[in-house]
């Protein structure tokens, strides 16, 4: 446990040196981008009423509108998750279906939060901000949580049998 905690605490430190860099910023704003774009097809197929201009997304009638920004990418937390596979005692492969799935698994809840919210601040303005900032934070800090169980529950069971005549 010491040595996951070491490489998780030293991988979480470059990450944050990571997210200073400039090209961070771009990988951000491109994934945001993709999200938008996601996000505003799958509404617009049961919403005839979504406007898109690039990062906004609002309702045609009432005006109302978000923009999905840089913060919303959830970089933050798939980079976490990552750091938490990464410094997680497996092989390789197991690694890097971990991480592409975990990456798909935090982007589809994200997905999930950018068209709730679209609703909610036409449906529930007063509770948008709460909403957002509270109940959404937690979501998908559990949803990490969950990426990263469930990756190293299926990693332990499909992993081979330990020889006890190896560990010596």
């Amino acid at each position: 446990m010491k040595k996951f905690l070491t490489i998780y605490f030293l991988i979480v430190v470059g990450l944050q040196l990571f997210f200073s860099l400039e090209f961070y910023q771009n990988i951000s704003l491109l994934v945001s981008t993709v999200l938008a774009n996601i996000s505003g097809f799958l509404i617009g197929i049961f919403d005839a009423d979504l406007l898109q201009h690039q990062l906004t997304l609002s309702h045609r009638n009432s005006g109302t509108a978000i923009r999905v920004d840089t913060a919303c990418s959830a970089l933050e937390l798939t980079l976490l998750l990552w750091g938490a596979m990464l410094a997680y005692s497996t092989n390789l492969r197991s690694k890097l279906i971990g991480l592409c799935t975990g990456l798909i698994g935090v982007q589809v809840i994200n997905i999930v939060r950018i068209i709730s919210l679209f609703y909610i601040i036409e449906i529930f303005p007063d509770f948008f901000d709460w909403i957002h900032e509270y109940v959404w934070g937690v979501l998908l800090t559990v949803d990490v949580l969950i990426c990263f169980s469930v990756w190293a529950f299926y990693d332990a069971k499909n992993r081979p049998p330990h020889d006890a005549s190896e560990a010596q």
